[in-house]
């Protein structure tokens, strides 16, 4: 009898949750259908939301390659831009070799040098007689320095790092030791001029050894010279003690250059339309967000290839410095193939490819140390590689890895790895064991 009830009692169960089953899906269907349809509806409003700040994005832009074409008629214009372009590392230093050298032809005004001494606070009695001002001086040994005043007895070093050029290692204190070891000068001041705009002093955190030595040296005769200063306090005033036309014309052309690069006419247009584009942008909190996200992205563009190249490069068998700041892959005689990070400061800037020595490549004869840079430029070829060495002293031989000049990053980060393993391949074919 138990059994009967027990089974009645099941089937009942069975039918009351089939009903109950049965009727919530019944009351869900229209929340359901709700639901759906208000996704759907979100859906829509964020696709037009995206459409419309594409489309917002894209008017930007064009507007942008507005200021664009307009810079590039502003530079038309200015003479120097016209024979060649002012973002060329060196084509500050010989402008300013040019207007500062005392025997320039066509030039030659002593005032202006004297000038130039005073504001750098240097007696200018020391350098009463003939004076020499040079572009490139140096040799491989120890670097090249951008300009150099000097006589038979004193000098000026001067860094230009105007077109935002970064520190090498060990920079300032090589270029002291060639003027007083080579040159046999008293160097008197070491300026400074940093990227336009801007104020700061060298960066001395990657000087090592025996260079360290010269840092209180350097900094006790440092002056920094902002291109603000350099203009108001040098140039316009050279515009009031010429003596000839040519003279006249350099100095005005130059100053109409620099002083547009600073804040002229199209960088007042330029600062307008930004404006418009920034409340643009940040009109709403969603694309205030976007925004962010997108900028820290690009802010650690540098960061992140560099990371990425260097784990790739981990997995295919390269070690880690004792410093931490380059991976290195042991090769013929005393080399490694390397990949630096140039981390300072906590700022990535351009990571360097090639080759470091410790015994700077003494093992090595002047033919092979030409074959290492001509294997390093034949295998990074992309306009995304540095042209031609960069200075990093007499342990290495690297290229720089110059991200702006890559449309499509993700071929560089792909691409840099395989050519290591291209250089590793052929390198002992440029080498005689």
């Amino acid at each position: 009898m138990k059994n009967e009830e027990n089974k009645k009692m099941v089937v009942l169960y069975n039918r009351t949750l089939k009903r109950c089953i049965k009727n919530y899906i019944s009351l869900m269907e229209k929340p359901i259908k709700e639901y759906k349809i208000s996704v759907h509806k979100q859906g829509e409003i964020i696709n037009k939301k995206n459409n419309q700040y594409l489309s917002k994005l894209t008017y930007l832009n064009l507007k942008m390659s507005e200021i664009e074409v307009e810079k590039r008629n502003f530079e038309k214009s200015n003479f120097f831009s016209a024979i060649m372009s002012y973002k060329l590392e060196r084509f500050h230093s010989e402008i300013l070799r040019m207007i500062l050298d005392p025997i320039t032809k066509n030039i030659n005004n002593r005032e202006i040098i004297d000038c130039f001494l005073s504001m750098v606070d240097v007696d200018n009695k020391l350098f009463n007689d003939k004076v020499f001002v040079k572009t490139e001086v140096g040799n491989n040994e120890y670097g090249y320095i951008d300009i150099v005043i000097y006589n038979k007895k004193y000098a000026i070093l001067i860094e230009n790092k105007i077109n935002g050029a970064i520190d090498q290692p060990n920079q300032l204190s090589r270029y002291y030791m060639y003027i007083q070891d080579v040159m046999k000068k008293e160097i008197l001041k070491v300026v400074y001029i940093p990227h336009f705009g801007e104020e700061y002093g060298p960066d001395f955190n990657n000087y090592t050894g025996q260079y360290l030595n010269f840092i209180p040296i350097i900094k006790n005769k440092l002056k920094i010279l902002s291109v603000n200063i350099l203009l108001d306090s040098f140039i316009k005033i050279c515009g009031q003690i010429i003596k000839n036309d040519v003279q006249l014309f350099i100095i005005e052309q130059y100053s109409n250059l620099l002083e547009n690069i600073l804040g002229g006419t199209i960088m007042s247009i330029e600062k307008t339309v930004l404006r418009e584009i920034l409340i643009d942008l940040l009109s709403s909190k969603e694309q205030s967000e976007q925004v962010k996200n997108i900028a820290d992205v690009w802010n650690r563009r540098q960061e992140i290839v560099t990371e990425y190249i260097w784990e790739k490069l981990l997995e295919n068998n390269y070690e880690v410095s004792d410093d931490g700041s380059y991976l290195r892959f042991k090769s013929v005689k005393n080399m490694d193939i390397i990949f630096h990070k140039n981390y300072s400061r906590a700022t990535y800037y351009s990571p360097v490819v090639g080759f470091f020595s410790k015994d700077k490549f003494k093992d090595f004869s002047e033919p092979e140390k030409n074959n290492l840079a001509a294997l390093l430029n034949e295998t990074f070829t992309q306009t995304y590689y540095s042209k031609d060495m960069i200075d990093w002293g007499k342990e290495w031989i690297v290229k720089e890895i110059q991200m702006d000049n890559c449309n499509v990053v993700e071929e560089l980060m792909s691409e840099t790895p395989k050519k290591f393993i291209e250089v590793n391949s052929k390198v002992k074919s440029k080498i005689v064991a």
